[in-house]
Parts: C-alpha cells; sequence; structure tokens
C-alpha cells in the first residue's frame, strides 16, 4: 500500500480539490483539442502522424526536453525563499488528501506545496506522452496490419483525440504554472471577503484667498 502511494504521489496534483482547476485542467484543454483534431481531419491530403518524420516524431522532440525543464522548476520552487510560498492560497483555500501516519487527511495547501505537486505532476505527465510516442511509432505498423482496413481511420481519430487531450493538458498546467511563478507568486494575496483598494482620486483644488 504504502509502496504504491509513494510510487503514484506526483498524479496527486489531480485531486487538489480547487474552484476553478477543472477549467485550466480538462475545460480549455478539451476546447482547443476539438479544434485541433476538426483542422486535421479537413487537412488533405492528410499529414503523416506515426513513423519517421510523422507529427508524433516531431512531438517527441519537445517532449524529450519537458522533464528536465519541470524538475528545474521544482528544484526552484523546492529552493524558494520567500515567506509567501508558505503561507496558505487565499480563500477558498485549495485542499488536497495526503496519507499522514497511517490515515487520510485533508490539508490547505501553501503556495509552495501547490506548485510542488503541479510541476511533480508535469514531469510524470511528460514522461508518460513520450514513452507513449515511442510505444506507438513502435507499433503502428503492426497495429495497422491486426486492425480491419476500415477501422483504420477510426482508430487514429480516436488515438490522436486522447493524446491532443493530454498534450493540450500539459501545455494549459504548464502556462498556469509559469503564471504563478513568474506574475501571481510577487503579487499580494486578497482574500474573497476583503474589500478593493480605493480608486486613486485626484486631488481637490483649493481656493486661494487674493
Amino acid at each position: 500500500m504504502m509502496l504504491w502511494y509513494q510510487l503514484l504521489r506526483p498524479i496527486d496534483y489531480l485531486f487538489v480539490k480547487d474552484r476553478s482547476k477543472w477549467k485550466i485542467d480538462w475545460g480549455v484543454p478539451f476546447v482547443i483539442t476539438i479544434l485541433t483534431a476538426s483542422g486535421f481531419a479537413l487537412l488533405s491530403p492528410r499529414p503523416q502522424i506515426f513513423l519517421k518524420d510523422g507529427l508524433l516524431q516531431q512531438v517527441a522532440t519537445l517532449l524529450s526536453i519537458m522533464p528536465g525543464f519541470y524538475l528545474a522548476a521544482l528544484a526552484a520552487i523546492a529552493t524558494f525563499h520567500k515567506p509567501d510560498m508558505d503561507s496558505y492560497m487565499p480563500s477558498p483555500v485549495p485542499t488536497v488528501e495526503t496519507l499522514t501516519g497511517g490515515h487520510w487527511r485533508t490539508i490547505n495547501l501553501t503556495r509552495r506545496r501547490y506548485l510542488s505537486l503541479m510541476f511533480g505532476y508535469l514531469t510524470l505527465l511528460s514522461l508518460f506522452l513520450f514513452i507513449g510516442v515511442l510505444i506507438s511509432n513502435a507499433c503502428a505498423e503492426s497495429a495497422k496490419m491486426l486492425l480491419p482496413q476500415n477501422y483504420h481511420y477510426f482508430s487514429v481519430v480516436f488515438y490522436m483525440s486522447i493524446f491532443l487531450l493530454f498534450f493540450w493538458h500539459m501545455i494549459a498546467v504548464t502556462l498556469f504554472g509559469l503564471y504563478q511563478l513568474s506574475d501571481r507568486m510577487h503579487q499580494p494575496d486578497i482574500t474573497v471577503n476583503e474589500p478593493p483598494l480605493p480608486r486613486a482620486t485626484s486631488p481637490r483644488p483649493v481656493a486661494v484667498d487674493d
């Protein structure tokens, strides 16, 4: 039990409870996947997907460098000296369940822990996508011979839809993580119930006696 918990811990980011997290994780990637898949379907002739010089081979080049990028970001997050990083995130505070002392507990997340979960998950996801591309290219010809001719097109569409969904999911979460690191963590936290700052007003003219 503990071994599987430790090995699968990077996917805990998916189980973080946050009010608008699903929009970034799956809402935006789903829309972009539909647009991308539709664009490929309308192209004539259709682009090569598998094997040498195919689309997946080009994507594999990008995926091969992503784990190193994510690990570098994870190391920076773990060692970054800023008091706000160890404070709870603004209300509503994101939460996640963790195994402590043999019991599951729900904990509030600090910004450091939230970003650590995010980039740990992205590291694992990029590795899985890269391995998936390698296996797909290696097995493409065998799968083509095993499947009936009338299933070839639909099997490619199904595979690419799943791949594109997780690829754009990785890109969307990466962009949100970069926003957190480059901009949001340098801004003051404002709670939901906190009144907005007053607008700056121009000073009133002062009457001067002649």
